[in-house]
């Protein structure tokens, strides 16, 4: 079975009155906005760090109005408090620690990994509700700079 039937069938079990669209193909620049057009908020959950630039690239560049939740930093064991909600674009949110990385021996661990997707999840829920999830919002210079020095962004 495929990655994207397993999950939908998964998400059917705990509500089998969700609407469900799947995409099973290669994500790109090109191709991301038509996938993702009718969503209100993306969850990037991307692994491989080239994906996650790309995701962010489209949020900044293609799809301006759509918000962007995005995940970096959760690697290892260190305290689940260190990770946060932060905004570092109008329209993107980061879940992280700033600081953990995914290294030989040192990779991503399922308690930190539950924590990011929960407050993933949290934030896209008040997102949808009109709520600001990141309080104060960041000028647009901090978020600037913020953003400089993630994995992802290449200035």
């Amino acid at each position: 079975m495929k990655k994207t039937e397993a999950s939908a069938a998964n998400f059917r079990r705990v509500n089998p009155y969700i609407d469900i669209v799947t995409y099973d193909g290669v994500l790109g620049t090109e191709n991301f906005p038509e996938v993702f057009a009718a969503c209100d908020v993306v969850l990037e959950c991307f692994d491989a760090p080239d994906a996650k630039r790309m995701a962010y690239a489209v949020a900044r560049t293609t799809m301006r109005d759509t918000d962007f939740v995005m995940v970096s930093g959760i690697a290892g064991f260190e305290p689940s408090e260190r990770i946060r909600a932060r905004r570092i674009a109008a329209n993107v949110v980061l879940i992280g620690d700033d600081v953990s990385e995914a290294r030989s021996g040192r990779g991503l661990m399922s308690p930190r990994v539950s924590v990011a997707a929960g407050m993933q999840a949290n934030v896209a829920l008040n997102l949808l509700l009109g709520n600001d999830p990141v309080e104060p919002r960041c000028n647009s210079k901090v978020m600037t700079d913020t953003a400089k020095s993630l994995p992802f962004e290449k200035a």
